[in-house]
């Protein structure tokens, strides 16, 4: 149970960072900060790149 239970805490911090850095998205006034922490979250989570790339648009 304990190789479960790492992964499910890798798993919730992962998406706690990643609502974070959203928040941080939306509130960043400048370009380069913007685009500074969407490469951060795609490092975090790849798979979701076309989601991250739409607060760039």
């Amino acid at each position: 149970m304990r190789e479960r239970d790492r992964e499910l805490r890798r798993r919730r911090h992962r998406r706690e960072k990643i609502r974070k850095l959203l928040a941080r998205i939306q509130a960043a006034r400048t370009r380069e900060e913007k685009e500074r922490l969407v490469q951060k979250a795609i490092r975090i989570a790849p798979w979701r790149y076309a989601e991250f790339q739409k607060y760039l648009a």
